[in-house]
């Protein structure tokens, strides 16, 4: 594998912070804990996960950028 076929991770917006809550939860049972990020962009409360797809047969694993918009800083 060169640099080159190295991909961005997917960005994937979920609904609610109750989605994300719930899927970093049923990613931390697997093998490893969950952490969450929290940054402000363009004014939005962005919270999100970086997790990978291991399941993914062509690159070892899909990154995923997974993440919500919230109302207000934690």
């Amino acid at each position: 594998m060169t640099r080159d076929d190295i991909q961005p991770p997917v960005n994937l917006k979920i609904a609610s912070m109750t989605d994300l809550a719930r899927m970093l939860v049923s990613w931390s049972q697997r093998d490893r804990p969950a952490s969450m990020l929290y940054f402000e962009h363009d004014g939005k409360h962005i919270y999100g996960t970086l997790i990978s797809n291991h399941g993914y047969f062509q690159y070892y694993g899909l990154p995923l950028w997974v993440h919500a918009e919230g109302d207000g800083p934690p």
